[in-house]
């Protein structure tokens, strides 16, 4: 299985909900992708959290 590289935090207004998504082997690009097709939307908004290289 592969690392947890980092997570991304969603809320969605219009659904009032959120969600937590686990990002695993993901690249740098790839990461930027996700988080701004997350964020394309007025009603949903989302934050990533990644980890430290170190750990």
């Amino acid at each position: 299985m592969g690392r947890v590289d980092a997570i991304i935090v969603t809320v969605d207004l219009l659904k009032r909900d959120s969600e937590i998504k686990i990002l695993i082997g993901c690249s740098e690009a790839e990461k930027r992708l996700i988080l701004a097709s997350l964020n394309d939307s007025p009603s949903m908004k989302a934050i990533i959290i990644q980890r430290p290289e170190n750990t």
